[in-house]
């Protein structure tokens, strides 16, 4: 009861900060306004795009996949792309973090079940964010199944009649039949592996202005508790482990709640201003939760590990800048060079922007995005519970 009482009051407290509730969340609608028209351009489609790499996952190495191979080769296909051999993990791994357009699947056993007219796919993974180029594999892949298929067809049914047909009549005759392609069993199937929908400059840094505001709400609770000891009323809560663990376990739930109410008006605000479509409602709340609950248990760390306020409360601010930086809070995650990307990784924010974008182009629930968020919050409460309990 203690615990949440602790909670409470801190959210009161919070509320009747109008100035500060003010910057909280005037701010970011600032940023986002001028960021999305400054950074418009970068996440529009452009008509002219330079030489790209597209993946080939050849699962079957029959007759039919040596064909594409050698389509795919072609001196005028390969002014527009380089045709890649690689494994099926890493190129969907690659697409996902934007550094693939796309690749073409060849399944195992795709050449032996066309020629026994057994349902099969030739799949393409791509990356529809990329606009463009997800449009060209597409366009290639399709005339080479249609011309396949038309052809298969051709051959069949002059084999059936007993007649003989020479190579450029089977050509001739494919191209007069591909329309009746929707008849023929094997087909192509569209995998997107992120998804079709659309961020624009705004989406996205309404959720980089949004996870990088939710981490500056993290010193409202260093403020807290210096705020605290001033009135000196900390000395008295804190006489014992117990009300040491007490205290910062309700700090911890206090800054929780301030941050997911912010995150909450944010989210309404932009989805009114701005237009923007975060996704699925329930995904957004439980990986802000998560996302929430990472940032009170870093704060609360840092209490336990400065005792000195006003040194914690810069070194909460510093971090913050940093952390939103490789987040890709200030510069989109896709003109990161691969280093950085892992480097990234460190920061929740990479993991809460990450994850509204995953929810935002209609994907599920990026578990592993909360897992490491809330497995960040867990591990920070408990060393700032067991440090603050040792006194």
């Amino acid at each position: 009861m203690q615990i949440l009482w602790i909670a409470l009051k801190d959210l009161r407290i919070a509320a009747r900060d109008r100035s500060g509730l003010l910057l909280q969340l005037a701010m970011p609608l600032v940023l986002i306004t001028v960021l999305g028209v400054a950074f418009g351009g970068a996440f529009a489609s452009r008509p002219v795009i330079p030489r790209f790499e597209v993946g080939v996952v050849d699962q079957d190495t029959g007759q039919l996949a040596e064909t594409l191979w050698q389509i795919l080769q072609d001196s005028q296909l390969q002014e527009l792309f380089l045709p890649t051999a690689m494994e099926a993990d890493r190129a969907r791994e690659l697409i996902k973090e934007g550094e693939l357009a796309g690749a073409i699947v060849i399944p195992a056993n795709f050449t032996t079940d066309v020629f026994a007219g057994k349902p099969t796919s030739l799949q393409i993974w791509c990356d529809p964010g990329q606009e463009l180029r997800p449009i060209i594999i597409q366009t290639v892949a399709q005339s080479y199944v249609d011309n396949l298929l038309a052809t298969q067809l051709v051959v069949s049914e002059a084999l059936e009649n007993g007649q003989t047909i020479a190579q450029h009549e089977i050509e001739a005759l494919g191209q007069q039949i591909a329309s009746e392609i929707n008849k023929v069993r094997a087909r192509l199937e569209i995998d997107v592996v992120t998804t079709g929908k659309q961020v624009d400059s705004f989406l996205y840094y309404a959720i980089g202005m949004a996870c990088m505001f939710l981490l500056m709400s993290g010193s409202i609770g260093l403020q807290s508790i210096a705020s605290e000891e001033r009135r000196q009323t900390l000395s008295r809560i804190m006489a014992t482990p117990t009300a040491r663990v007490r205290f910062l376990l309700g700090k911890s739930l206090g800054q929780m709640g301030i941050t997911v109410v912010q995150f909450v008006i944010l989210y309404v605000v932009t989805s009114l201003i701005f237009k923007t479509d975060w996704g699925s409602p329930l995904a957004v709340l439980l990986l802000a939760l998560a996302y929430a609950f990472a940032i009170a248990g870093l704060s609360m760390l840092v209490v336990a590990l400065i005792p000195n306020r006003v040194a914690a409360a810069n070194a909460w601010l510093i971090s913050v800048q940093i952390m939103a930086a490789l987040g890709g809070s200030m510069v989109p995650l896709s003109q990161f060079p691969p280093f950085m990307l892992k480097v990234a990784c460190i920061s929740p924010s990479f993991w809460g922007l990450r994850g509204f974008l995953d929810i935002a182009m209609a994907q599920p629930l990026p578990l592993v995005n909360v897992l490491v968020l809330a497995i960040t919050g867990l591990v920070a409460i408990t060393l700032g519970t067991w440090r603050l309990a040792r006194g």
